[in-house]
């Protein structure tokens, strides 16, 4: 056996040992922490700025594909028209009429009364 002042001084060595090694390792997960904080950060903000690019090409996409379909729309019914105009021989004035009877024909609850 050895005396016991010896085997305090002992133990007290490896206390302060593994004490040492406790704060270590918890400065090293205190770090491990703050890196991957870091990273979530550097993570989101990518998802974010990728999310908000991908919204933005979705809206000029959409604005594009809306603004080409009304272009169409509207060179078909100019087409129309002037076939209209055409076989029906119509003069300016009867086709401003024709026009506001179409358009009054594609409303809802559009309603004309002949005669009155």
């Amino acid at each position: 056996d050895l005396p016991p002042e010896f085997e305090k001084s002992i133990v007290q060595t490896q206390v302060t040992e593994q004490m040492q090694q406790t704060r270590q390792h918890e400065q090293d997960a205190k770090r491990i922490t703050a890196d991957t904080e870091v990273l979530k950060a550097v993570f989101t903000r990518n998802v974010t700025v990728t999310r908000n690019g991908a919204d933005a090409h979705f809206t000029q996409v959409v604005g594009v594909a809306n603004a080409m379909a009304q272009q169409q729309l509207l060179e078909v019914e100019a087409q129309a028209m002037a076939k209209v105009q055409e076989r029906l021989k119509l003069n300016p004035e009867q086709m401003v009429a024709y026009q506001q009877f179409v358009a009054y024909h594609s409303l809802d609850n559009a309603s004309f009364v002949y005669g009155l």
